[in-house]
């Protein structure tokens, strides 16, 4: 297992200029898991995408054909009392937002990407593992400190674009979702398969899944 202190790589704040980017060395680093048949999920130390390339899961599908990002990151945040716990952060010019960067303070390549999140008696680890031959992604949530009872509150970034081209806003979103059994399903373009989100909550852990049918 490979374990790398956040701190230790820390040259100084993050920070986000017109024309000049990624000072912080863990922005300069990277993660890859893959589930074997051309898909992966990709992204920052930070969890802060820089490049196109990355997203949480990029399917290879057969039709359309090519690889695709259906999934480009979640922006996740605990709730504890008053105080709200981001555990991802964006990268706009001149700033990042949120500031999850400020909680994580450690990474940890073991069979799956595992990120440490600590601060204020807060202790959260989040798993990320791509399933073998599916498209699956797999998150989990360990809550392993809190001084109080805490709301984890995801919320999808869907992208559903070829992963060479960007993508912005248009007229042909459908974001209309029907409920399915634990959870959710939604087809936001025509033509696209349609992602399944179940959800499963338990004490002190949460586990959501995204996934597409195997094309």
């Amino acid at each position: 297992m490979k374990v790398l202190e956040i701190a230790h790589l820390d040259a100084g704040p993050v920070t986000s200029r017109v024309g000049e980017s990624n000072h912080h060395p863990a922005l300069r680093r990277e993660w890859l898991d893959v589930n074997g048949r051309g898909g992966y999920a990709s992204s920052t130390l930070l969890n802060c995408h820089t490049r196109k390339y990355h997203g949480l899961l990029v399917s290879r599908l057969a039709a359309p054909p090519g690889r695709y990002i259906l999934l480009s990151k979640f922006e996740d945040t605990f709730s504890c009392g008053t105080r709200q716990y981001p555990l991802t952060c964006h990268q706009y010019p001149q700033s990042f937002f949120p500031e999850g960067y400020r909680l994580l303070k450690t990474f940890q390549q073991d069979v799956c990407p595992v990120f440490i999140y600590e601060g204020e008696g807060v202790r959260i680890r989040k798993s990320l593992m791509m399933v073998g031959e599916e498209d699956c992604l797999l998150v989990r949530y360990d809550l392993d400190a809190c001084p109080a009872p805490g709301v984890l509150r995801l919320l999808p970034f869907l992208a559903f674009r070829d992963y060479h081209r960007l993508s912005r806003e248009n007229s042909f979103l459908r974001g209309k979702t029907l409920t399915v059994k634990n959870g959710f399903s939604i087809r936001p373009y025509a033509g696209m398969p349609p992602p399944r989100h179940p959800d499963e909550y338990q004490t002190g852990l949460a586990r959501a899944a995204l996934m597409v049918p195997c094309l």
